[in-house]
């Protein structure tokens, strides 16, 4: 898409959407990914995705790659990888990332942010657990591969599974800065809820176990 402003609306696309254009909305589609990345944007801003679905069908990379762009209320799934953050303006709100499908040694998560500012990840389901697909590396991958991870926000999700659901280490990490609150989380992770958490993370009391509501510090 390379027209600023575009507006797709109740389509069923198969193949991959790159965006080439700012201020384009999606809403009401169904991706069905045949591609590396179902959704990318490539020098454009302000997509907004919304009331949708991306199929990964199985394969792929990132669900929507990279920056500059906002979910909402889309349903991800059959993917390698959720969205991936990489760069800044993202936000991402009531969706749902299940799942996912691990291939070649892929590592998989929900979310994965390697750099970036301005990041909002409010009221999602983040599933790196699943009876069909099995475990998932993380819902929440975080680290500073990209460049460094400031004003960063994740509340009031459900983020359940992977090795540690919660893993702020990734590559490159020195000082990433992300707010942690209001989180529930599942038990389905193999060793914990959360792990490499840097001196710059702030882990509110408010993090919770979703079964018995007991605090995670």
């Amino acid at each position: 898409m390379s027209k600023d402003g575009a507006v797709i609306d109740g389509l069923d696309i198969a193949g991959t959407v790159t965006v080439t254009a700012d201020d384009v909305v999606i809403r009401n589609t169904r991706i069905r990914n045949t591609g590396h990345y179902p959704v990318r944007l490539l020098g454009a801003a302000n997509l907004l995705i919304e009331d949708s679905e991306i199929d990964g069908q199985g394969k792929g990379d990132a669900a929507v790659a990279f920056n500059h762009y906002t979910l909402r209320r889309v349903n991800i799934h059959d993917v390698v990888d959720g969205p991936r953050i990489a760069g800044d303006d993202v936000t991402i709100e009531d969706s749902y990332v299940h799942a996912l499908v691990g291939v070649n040694g892929s590592h998989t998560d929900a979310l994965q942010i390697v750099g970036g500012r301005r990041i909002v990840v409010r009221g999602n389901n983040l599933q790196a657990y699943d009876d069909q697909t099995g475990q998932s590396n993380a819902a929440v991958m975080l680290g500073e591969e990209d460049s460094p991870v400031r004003d960063c926000l994740i509340e009031d999700n459900l983020l359940n599974g992977g090795n540690y659901t919660v893993n702020a280490g990734g590559g490159g990490t020195r000082g990433a800065q992300c707010v942690f609150r209001d989180n529930r989380f599942g038990r389905d992770a193999r060793y914990g809820a959360r792990a490499n958490l840097g001196p710059a993370i702030v882990w509110d009391r408010s993090n919770a176990w979703l079964d018995s509501g007991r605090p995670i510090s």
